[in-house]
């Protein structure tokens, strides 16, 4: 669980504005070295990550392409409901390259024709500043918007010069609606780090089964949800989400009492109980 509840480096926020800088170029953007790693979570999603290292570099004849190879180490999770809820991890790694051309062009050519029909209610903004949570890296954003007054679709892009993309959120609330967040949590760069790794391997994975006779019901749930256990009575619950943000926190709760979860997104949630010194994890789904 405290892999789960550790605290997230969130690559964005503060930022000092660099107005004076020319716009960042996509070989300035994709200039990664060998050795350099980069540790990547999608978020609203059970815990996940992937984790990437550069093993090898060169440039096309012309110098206009570079080559890179990388090494991958994932994992993501996945709620197995039998016996009991839990989280069951899936791991894998391996090598593969890409290549990124056209370096001399500038990173925001890349949305010279978004939004498309640009018409009343759309709107577009990008930016080109210093983020102070990227350990000071140059970064640039864009963020556009179709339909931004009825039914708005969202999209925000972050590129930070070394890093490649270090943040994607795009939000949709026509259907299907879309909430997703790719998001830089740890870079390391020749001697500096920015951010927490993930550490996480496959000897955890037994953690984060439910601990005790405990049982969510029903599970998954809208609206409420009950606990079924004879460990506690008048006891504190909290409520976490993938992130390891406290969302909801209740004391001297009681056998049977029922929990109001209808203000939570939809998603997984990480319950703790706890009495004295003892404390019980278990986990539940909002749907």
């Amino acid at each position: 669980m405290k892999a789960i509840l550790s605290i997230l480096v969130i690559l964005t926020g503060l930022a000092i504005e660099a107005s004076s800088q020319t716009m960042l170029t996509v070989g300035q953007v994709y200039d990664f070295n060998i050795n350099d790693e980069f540790h990547i979570r999608y978020q609203d999603a059970p815990p996940n990550a992937s984790r990437c290292k550069i093993i090898g570099k060169h440039f096309s004849a012309l110098n206009d392409t570079v080559f890179y190879l990388r090494h991958y180490d994932n994992y993501y999770s996945e709620v197995n409901m039998v016996p009991s809820p839990h989280l069951d991890y899936f791991f894998d790694s391996y090598d593969d390259s890409i290549f990124y051309t056209g370096l001399n062009t500038p990173i925001d050519s890349l949305y010279s024709n978004w939004p498309v029909n640009d018409t009343l209610g759309n709107s577009f903004a990008d930016t080109l500043y210093y983020s102070s949570q990227a350990c000071g890296s140059l970064v640039y954003e864009y963020f556009g918007c179709t339909n931004c007054n009825f039914e708005p679709d969202y999209h925000n892009e972050q590129f930070g010069q070394g890093l490649g993309m270090v943040l994607s959120i795009h939000q949709c609330t026509v259907w299907p609606e879309i909430d997703d967040r790719y998001e830089l949590i740890y870079y390391k760069k020749d001697t500096l780090e920015c951010g927490t790794p993930d550490t996480t391997t496959m000897s955890i994975a037994e953690t984060e089964k439910v601990q005790g006779n405990i049982f969510i019901y029903p599970n998954p749930a809208s609206t409420v949800i009950h606990l079924a256990t004879s460990l506690f009575s008048n006891c504190t619950i909290s409520i976490y989400n993938t992130t390891g943000i406290l969302v909801q926190r209740l004391e001297k709760v009681t056998i049977d009492q029922p929990i109001d979860i209808s203000p939570l997104t939809k998603g997984l949630y990480f319950l703790t109980i706890e009495r004295g010194k003892q404390q019980y994890q278990t986990l539940f789904v909002k749907e």
